[in-house]
């Protein structure tokens, strides 16, 4: 159960890199680097086994159409942009960081290392091609995805998953705040992912929620043995859940987690959040 926790553990890495403006405020493009949870149809095009691009994948996007969103709706990319008003369609480019890769327990800081080494060697390379603006989407709890949790006999949060995360995201940290000290003229925020979403996840009522373990689309042990497919049973009320399926947030916690990220502050993001940051 180890070795599988890592399977997931450093499996989000988004940036949505807001080009360097003409003039102060302006965002005129938005980049989104990531994995599935911040993908908007790219899948639709790749050679991989990993698709949503059939039902009950959109059920509450517009038209009711599978897009390629591993959502019932919208996910955080789309509500990110809308916020900026900015169409993303036409403006995203998409790309994992070592996504969904394994290691077994003693390779778990190494691997974590790895990552580090790998995402500062990326961000000088787009700090050199003018990125100037940098907002970064740390790894979630993804102990605590339904796919972890499911692997438990007691369906409790993987330990292991979640503190390799933390890990993640503290290092990361150390990357962008150096970075930040180096070149006075990038400005970046960082949102722990992994903390505003512990809060629906421990605290579900208190944010609108009903389930926070099980997935609404799936099959099998809290619908998380087997991917939301056509074949799956799924949840009446979306928007009670936190988990769309075994490991991918449901419209309604996109939309809040953007909401945080946006117009929120530490320690859920910072040094800035992203109005802020869009207004530099």
């Amino acid at each position: 159960m180890a070795g599988a926790s890592v399977v997931a553990c450093c499996s989000l890495v988004i940036m949505a890199l807001m080009a360097a403006a003409a003039t102060a405020g302006s965002v005129p493009a938005v980049y989104v680097f990531g994995d599935s949870l911040a993908d908007v149809g790219n899948n639709n095009h790749l050679l991989t086994l990993l698709k949503a691009d059939f039902s009950h994948n959109g059920m509450d996007y517009a038209g009711g159409k599978a897009t390629g969103r591993f959502s019932n709706g919208k996910n955080s990319a789309d509500f990110l942009v809308y916020v900026l008003t900015i169409l993303i369609r036409r403006t995203a480019a998409s790309f994992d960081v070592d996504a969904n890769n394994a290691a077994t327990p003693s390779q778990q800081q190494q691997y974590v290392a790895a990552l580090i080494q790998s995402l500062s060697g990326q961000l000088q390379s787009l700090y050199n091609l003018g990125a100037r603006k940098v907002l970064f989407l740390g790894t979630g709890p993804v102990g605590c995805t339904p796919s972890l949790r499911e692997m438990s006999s007691a369906k409790v949060c993987n330990a292991v998953g979640n503190s390799m995360a933390v890990q993640y995201n503290k290092a990361a940290e150390g990357v962008l705040s150096g970075m930040a000290a180096k070149y006075t003229d990038l400005h970046y925020a960082l949102f722990d992912s992994s903390a505003a979403l512990l809060r629906y996840i421990d605290q579900p009522a208190e944010y609108g929620f009903v389930e926070a373990k099980a997935a609404c689309c799936g099959l099998g042990d809290m619908n998380a043995k087997i991917a939301c497919t056509p074949l799956s049973s799924y949840c009446a009320n979306r928007s009670d859940h936190v988990f769309w399926d075994f490991y991918h947030p449901t419209e309604a916690t996109a939309q809040k987690l953007t909401a945080t990220a946006f117009d929120g502050s530490a320690p859920f993001i910072f040094p800035i959040n992203v109005r802020q940051l869009s207004a530099i």
